[in-house]
């Protein structure tokens, strides 16, 4: 297939709706090439595909670098917003925006906001809230 050919090109970029379109596909080759996309619309595409796994999209959430908005696209997404695994991997990326990685905090289990709480690599402000629920027990 020449298109998984171009993709595993990194410097001939495919147009976007190329993207969007192989995103629709079954082939785990392609998807997995296609989860380090760093376009919303893609990955909006993407997790919509029912070949799509959990853990593809943790892949997705913890991904850095990354675009913020990719992570707005995940966490707003019905399906996969409500997995646990995801809610976490969103929380933990440095590139996750902060009031959104404050609202996802909060859901986590002690022993994760721990983990958060101790990490160097989070916006102090996401750091003071998981020292804050911790401190309340």
């Amino acid at each position: 297939m020449e298109e998984a050919g171009a993709i595993d090109n990194e410097h001939v970029p495919l147009p976007l709706g190329v993207r969007k379109a192989a995103a629709r596909t079954r082939d785990r080759m392609l998807l997995d090439k296609l989860l380090r996309d760093r376009n919303p619309q893609v990955i909006s595409t993407l997790l919509n595909n029912p070949w799509l796994r959990e853990r593809d999209v943790v892949l997705v959430a913890a991904l850095r670098p990354t675009q913020p908005s990719v992570l707005q696209v995940v966490a707003s997404h019905p399906k996969w917003s409500t997995r646990y695994a995801v809610r976490k991997a969103l929380a933990c990326n440095p590139y996750c925006p902060s009031a959104l990685a404050l609202r996802l905090i909060g859901t986590l289990f002690r022993q994760d906001v721990a983990f958060i709480a101790s990490s160097s690599a989070l916006s102090e402000e996401v750091l003071t809230e998981a020292r804050r629920l911790l401190s309340e027990g």
